[in-house]
């Protein structure tokens, strides 16, 4: 699931393709984890110019650190990743407090997001062996309840189980990839219910206006009841046939291409897209850009390139990217080329994600 993105690299003037997906935007700066090395980053979305604040503490090379950024109390929570810790931001003083966390593999799956319901932070699983994971806010205890795989006595690995997932009141409502099952979790009682449901396919998610929407890997779009199984299929009028994800702003649903170029805003009980809606200007292979989280920002949609590529902004009924310019100081530069060194011990160099051959010639030379 990665993007081809042709020399992300330093440029003569500095601009580059930023990679990201935990973010949040605080006034008119938006604070995000690097996803192609260990970096905290503060991107003016005024000026476009984006600038490296610090490293992540007790944290190694790795990228894809962190897999959403959720805003608490004037600080940012980093959900984990890679990341063997919960992270929290403080942005008065920079200062960030690690909690550690157990890994039960180096699987980039391990979690799937985050969600805090009163005083708990809930960090979801991504597969069936990961445990769900409880925090509380306040005191920073750990507690780990289960993984579903013990829970339901079914099998435990490594491979990726769930994507997006999301809190319908009391209820953490996990759609199985490629499934028609759904487990619920229920936040009050700690009870875990399994539920076959009429739709198949199942992709990913999203709780908006009382009731749950469901993406399938297909490209169709649900909302779904969980107390009867009743289900409303919304008609989709798009040339891209794969899976996308739900957003919500200012009383209107969009759907958000996990791969593809078409953002469709929901009007008329169904969403559709236009040419203003459309993102023409991203470097794009076979499979597209790949989007996974988002954030406000003068009452407009920011939605994050995970893999490489721009900020794309969605206001009303267009869409259009911002060109980021990045600080290529030292410190950051020390982090990307150690992140690529550290990638190329483990895997075989490929021309992909975030990085490009070039990339990985100068890391390896210097």
């Amino acid at each position: 699931m990665y993007v081809g993105v042709e020399n992300t690299m330093i440029k003569g003037d500095n601009q580059m393709k930023i990679a990201f997906t935990a973010g949040k935007v605080i006034e008119d700066s938006l604070i995000y984890s690097d996803n192609s090395c260990n970096a905290l980053m503060k991107y003016d979305l005024c000026s476009d110019k984006v600038n490296y604040i610090r490293c992540f503490p007790n944290d190694n090379n790795s990228a894809f650190l962190h897999k959403e950024c959720i805003q608490y109390k004037g600080k940012l929570i980093f959900i984990p990743n890679m990341s063997g810790c919960i992270s929290i931001y403080n942005p008065d003083n920079n200062n960030i407090e690690c909690i550690s966390l157990k890994r039960y593999n180096d699987s980039r799956f391990c979690f799937s997001g985050g969600f805090i319901k009163g005083r708990f932070l809930y960090i979801t699983p991504g597969n069936m062996s990961q445990n769900l994971i409880r925090c509380d806010i306040e005191t920073l205890e750990v507690v780990e309840l289960f993984s579903f795989g013990k829970k339901l006595n079914l099998e435990q690995n490594d491979k990726q189980t769930f994507w997006k997932v999301c809190l319908y009141n009391d209820l953490i409502v996990f759609p199985r990839l490629g499934t028609n099952v759904i487990y619920l979790y229920d936040t009050s009682t700690e009870e875990v219910r399994e539920k076959k449901c009429k739709i198949e396919n199942l992709d990913s998610a999203y709780c908006y206006d009382g009731v749950i929407w469901i993406s399938t890997s297909d490209g169709r779009i649900y909302v779904w009841n969980p107390e009867n199984d009743e289900v409303d299929e919304k008609r989709v009028i798009s040339n891209n046939k794969a899976s996308a994800y739900i957003i919500a702003w200012n009383g209107t649903p969009y759907l958000i291409p996990n791969f593809g170029r078409e953002i469709l805003r929901y009007e008329n009980n169904q969403f559709q897209s236009n040419t203003k809606m459309m993102i023409n200007n991203m470097e794009l292979n076979e499979r597209g850009v790949h989007f996974e989280a988002f954030d406000i920002w003068k009452n407009k949609i920011s939605v994050y390139p995970r893999d490489g590529g721009n900020l794309v902004i969605i206001d009303s009924k267009m869409a259009y990217e911002k060109n980021a310019l990045i600080n290529y100081n030292d410190a950051y530069k020390s982090k990307y080329l150690n992140a690529l060194r550290d990638k190329a011990q483990k895997y075989p160099i490929m021309e992909n994600g975030p990085y490009s051959l070039k990339d990985f010639i100068e890391a390896l030379t210097v």
